[in-house]
Parts: structure tokens; C-alpha cells; sequence
């Protein structure tokens, strides 16, 4: 420990006062009597806690002035830049300048009130923009102590990040946390793999308990970026809030125990924290390192989107009305009121991107609709087009359907004539009209076998009676009497027909047109049914011959010489 006006480096920096101290050393105000002007030391103590060779004094000296030097060449507008740094014996030093601000966690012990949600919000954006560029130097630069009491605040609004203890690497880090009490002021800011190498073996089992195998490697595994996010988190939850957030052994140790975690929301302490900002900082809080953001940058991107819906939300939400007539009827004039400080005015910056993004969103709700008319337009086209091609059908089934009924009525028209042509017509004179129903045909047909059978029997009767050969007149289905037969007529029609010819010969093809007294055709039901006429006798052999009965179309008169010359 340095005392007060003890001097360093060859008497260039006098000690002015000693600001503080942690188990990897202490920081001191001191003047720089070269530069004439107020400088911050930070003092990083070799802690092997053996006794070194001057060779491995050499050696660790050597390896300080090479971190030192890579973090003199950091240049960014969040980070607290080094100036210089020396060694001395077994003891290394940074030194910067002196910033006359306070720290973030000496504003908050002061005011005792937690801060404004929207410069908390800007406030992370820039330390994590300063992280993401310490993450992604080569090699990485992890920083391992962030919290309140090493953000410091210029008295110009800007805050910058210390760096003193960034010369060490994960392992050294890691390795610095190895058996060392922490300072409860310091516990809640850290992740559990910065704690675990201070645990003992029994207490490392018990919370293992709880781990998988995936899960317990990465938590030995060295601090990485998701270490500074998680102790990002953890302050930026201290600064909304004025408290302390559990730290992850106590954490651990309840959801161990089957307790509800005691990490409790930010706003749930702080109403005035929006709901999206504080999922952000809870998704970063988680005690398992692989369940929180991977990288700073991602965290950020999280966090200015969920600003951002913040910003939208009130910009869309209806202001407050104040409640100025009751001021008013509460201002008693008896001295003239002193003037309103007037309000800060708004960043124009932020009122700016709420307009823009004001905008943006009118604009897509623009396009939304005209796509939605768009849509409606296109449906009611094609609902359109749909309807004319089911009427267009339903016009052309009725064509369609009476030209297939056409063609096949000629068909069957031209298949009946062909029928009835070849129809003997013998069985015409005993055909009956088509009735539907199984029971009336069977009836017809054994009414015509009965008539069949009785006519033949009396033919054969007479055939015995008769000696002469004169010719039986035959009755018309008209009871008309039909003449005899000439003898020059007669061998013509005794012919035997050949047996694609009809079997009846006639002068006339084209069937006779009906009189009034003749049998309708079968289309008719109502029509007066044929009587039988006297037929010749029919030889046995002639009788199994004798076609089915078929309908007939038309009427024609018959003699008994025609009967015996179809038999």
C-alpha cells in the first residue's frame, strides 16, 4: 500500500490520496509533476505469493509491459485511456487521466433514487459498444470487473469505463478469483464462473448437482464475453433500481433448494422501468452462461429494439392531461410567482427517430391496405370469372346431353327396324303392349301360349274334317274378310325364302298405312288389342321352330296360304 507523498517513477508522479482498494490492488490520486496536472494510478499487485527469482521478476515485468502497451493503443470514446505505465519491484502500474467526475455507484449512494430508464438505456449502448470492441480485438479482451464503482461519469454527462485490470487474459482472471474472499459489495456483479474457483469442493458438488454434463463443462470453462454481459446486466439492474441485485451463489443455491428464484424483475421495483427493457436485462442475468446473450453486440441490438417499441408506444399512446385548473385555483398572488424552470428540452435527435419511425409506420399500414384492396379486387375477378364458367356449362350440358340422346335413339331406332324387320310376323298379330312390371308380362306371355296352343289344336281338327283343298279364308285383326288367293298368285308366294330374306313376300315394302280399325302401335297402351285369327295345322316339327313373339310396328293382313308357307 502506498502511503500519501510517496513518490513513484523516479519521483514523476507524487501520491495525493488513495481512492480505494480490492484484492487485486488499489487506485490512488496523484500529480504528475512532469505534466503539472492531476493523474488517477492504478496499482495491480503480483499475487503468486511466492518468492520470484529476478528472472521471473524480469519475466512478469516483461509480459505487464506488453499488455500495458496494447491497452495504451485502445482508443475508443467509452473507455478510460492509459497514458502510461511502469513497474516497480514486484508491483505494476497504469496510470490515466484524472477524471474529476464521480462514479455511477458514488451518484447513486448520494442521490439514493434510481436513475432515469432513458440515459440508463443510453448509458448501456455505449458500454456495450465499448465491450463489443474489446471482445473483438486479437486477441479478445475480457474485463472481468465492471460495475458501478468503476464507470465514472465526466462532468460533461459522458461516462467512460476503467480498464486498469484488463492486462489479464481469461486464465489469469480465472486464476486471480482462485481462493479469494469477495467483498460483498462486489459479489452481486459477478457470474458464477468468476465465483467458482473460489468455492469449495463440497459447495461446487452440491450446485453441480443441478447441471448436466454439457452445462458444467462450459461453467469451468474460462471467462468469455458472456462474463462482461452478465456483469453489464447486473449494474445496469443496480442503476434502475438502487438495489443490488441476489448474486448467482445465492441464486443457485434457492433454485437448488426448489425456491422461486429471488432475482425479481426490474420492474417490478421500479414501475417507471419499461417491460422490454427489463426481459433484456433478465435474459443477461441468467446464472447459466449459455442461457444469456452470446455477445455484447447482440445484446445491444436486443436492447435498442426493445427502446425503440418503447418510444413507439408513447409516441402512439395519448399524453396525460394535466390538471392545470387546479394549480391555477391553488396559486394564492401574493407575491409575484417566480418563473418555471423550464422544462429540458427533448434531444432532437430522439424526437427526430420518433417521427421517422412515426412515419415509417404509417407507411406500412399504407401498404397493407392497398394490398388488402388489391386482394379483394383480384378475388371478386376471379369469383367473377368462375361464376361465367359454371353458367357456360350448365348451357352446354342440355346440348350436349340432347345430341347423345339423338345419336343414340337413331341407333336404337335403326337397331329396333332391323329387329323388326327380321321379326316373324306371325307373332306380331299376338303382340301386346310393354307394361312395366314383372307380373303383367308373365300374364301376356301365357295368355299368347294358351291362344297359340288352342289355335293349333283346331287347325289339326279341321285339317282331318276337310277333304278339298280349297283354301281357308283368314279373318284381319279388323274381323274384315280377306279374298282368295289366285292361282297365279300362289306359287310366288309358296317360294321358299332365303334365309336373309323375310319370310313373307310383299309388293310393297313400306309398310301399309293403318285404318281406322287397325291395332295401335305399341307406344299406345290404351290401344285395342289384336284378335286372334284361325291359323292351318302346324306340323309338330314346325311348332318347336316358331320364333319368340316380338312387338310389331305395323298391321298386315295375312292368309292361310301365307301361314302354311311359313311353316
Amino acid at each position: 500500500m502506498l502511503t500519501t507523498n510517496q513518490n513513484l517513477q523516479q519521483d514523476r508522479y507524487r501520491i495525493v490520496n488513495q481512492l480505494g482498494q480490492n484484492g487485486t490492488g488499489a487506485a490512488y490520486e496523484a500529480f504528475d509533476n512532469k505534466a503539472g496536472a492531476a493523474v488517477l494510478i492504478k496499482e495491480i499487485r503480483d499475487n503468486s505469493g511466492k518468492v520470484s527469482t529476478p528472472a521471473q521478476i524480469e519475466a512478469r515485468r516483461t509480459s505487464f509491459a506488453k499488455k500495458a502497451k496494447m491497452l495504451q493503443e485502445m482508443k475508443h470514446e467509452s473507455l478510460l485511456l492509459i497514458k502510461d505505465f511502469f513497474s516497480e519491484i514486484d508491483h505494476h502500474y497504469l496510470v490515466t487521466d484524472f477524471n474529476a467526475g464521480n462514479t455511477l455507484g458514488e451518484l447513486l449512494e448520494k442521490s439514493k433514487k434510481p436513475f432515469l430508464p432513458a440515459d440508463v438505456a443510453n448509458w448501456a449502448d455505449n458500454l456495450l459498444d465499448a465491450l463489443n470492441y474489446l471482445h473483438t480485438l486479437t486477441p479478445a479482451v475480457i474485463h472481468g470487473e465492471i460495475k458501478p464503482q468503476n464507470i465514472k461519469m465526466s462532468p460533461d454527462g459522458k461516462i467512460k469505463l476503467q480498464i486498469f485490470n484488463l492486462v489479464k487474459n481469461a486464465d489469469e482472471i480465472n486464476a486471480a478469483t482462485s481462493n479469494q474472499t469477495f467483498d460483498a459489495a462486489v459479489l452481486p456483479f459477478l457470474p458464477l464462473e468468476q465465483i467458482w474457483q473460489g468455492l469449495d469442493a463440497a459447495s461446487k458438488k452440491v450446485i453441480l448437482t443441478n447441471y448436466d454434463d454439457k452445462s458444467e463443462k462450459i461453467l469451468e470453462q474460462p471467462a468469455d464475453a458472456r462474463t462482461d454481459v452478465f456483469s453489464l446486466a447486473a449494474t445496469l439492474y443496480y442503476l434502475l433500481t438502487a438495489r443490488t441485485p441476489a448474486d448467482a451463489l445465492t441464486r443457485s443455491i434457492d433454485i437448488l433448494e426448489g425456491k422461486a428464484d429471488p432475482l425479481k424483475s426490474p420492474t417490478e421495483l421500479n414501475p417507471s422501468v419499461p417491460e422490454a427493457i427489463s426481459e433484456v436485462l433478465m435474459k443477461a442475468l441468467e446464472i447459466k452462461r449459455e442461457n444469456r446473450f452470446s455477445s455484447a453486440v447482440i445484446m445491444r441490438q436486443v436492447l435498442r429494439t426493445a427502446v425503440t417499441r418503447v418510444k413507439e408506444r408513447e409516441a402512439s399512446s395519448p399524453p396525460k392531461n394535466a390538471r392545470v385548473e387546479d394549480d391555477a385555483v391553488l396559486e394564492i398572488p401574493v407575491a409575484p410567482a417566480k418563473p418555471a424552470l423550464a422544462a429540458p428540452p427533448k434531444s432532437s435527435e430522439l424526437e427526430s427517430e420518433a417521427a421517422r419511425q412515426l412515419e415509417l409506420i404509417k407507411q406500412q399500414l399504407r401498404q397493407a391496405e392497398e394490398q388488402r384492396l388489391e386482394a379483394e379486387k383480384r378475388a371478386a375477378e376471379a369469383e367473377k370469372r368462375l361464376l361465367e364458367a359454371k353458367k357456360s356449362a350448365v348451357a352446354e350440358t342440355p346440348v350436349k346431353e340432347a345430341a347423345k340422346a339423338a345419336a343414340t335413339g337413331q341407333s336404337n331406332e335403326s337397331k329396333s327396324s332391323a329387329v323388326d324387320a327380321s321379326a316373324h310376323e306371325f307373332s306380331g298379330m299376338f303382340a301386346e303392349p310393354e307394361k312395366e312390371g314383372g307380373a303383367f308380362k308373365k300374364i301376356a306371355a301365357a295368355a299368347v301360349a294358351l291362344i297359340v296352343l288352342g289355335g293349333g289344336g283346331f287347325g289339326i281338327y279341321s285339317a282331318t274334317q276337310s277333304q278339298s283343298a280349297e283354301p281357308l279364308r283368314s279373318v284381319s285383326t279388323t274381323n274384315a274378310a280377306l279374298p282368295a288367293p289366285s292361282p297365279e298368285n300362289k306359287p310366288a308366294i309358296e317360294t321358299t325364302p332365303t334365309p336373309n330374306e323375310p319370310a313373307i313376300a310383299e309388293t310393297n315394302p313400306q309398310p301399309a298405312e293403318p285404318s281406322a280399325d287397325a291395332v295401335a302401335p305399341a307406344s299406345n297402351p290404351t290401344a285395342v288389342r289384336p284378335k286372334p285369327v284361325v291359323a292351318t295345322p302346324i306340323p309338330q316339327t314346325a311348332q318347336a321352330k316358331k320364333p319368340a313373339a316380338t312387338p310389331a310396328k305395323t298391321e298386315k293382313k295375312v292368309t292361310l296360304d301365307d301361314l302354311l308357307k311359313d311353316n
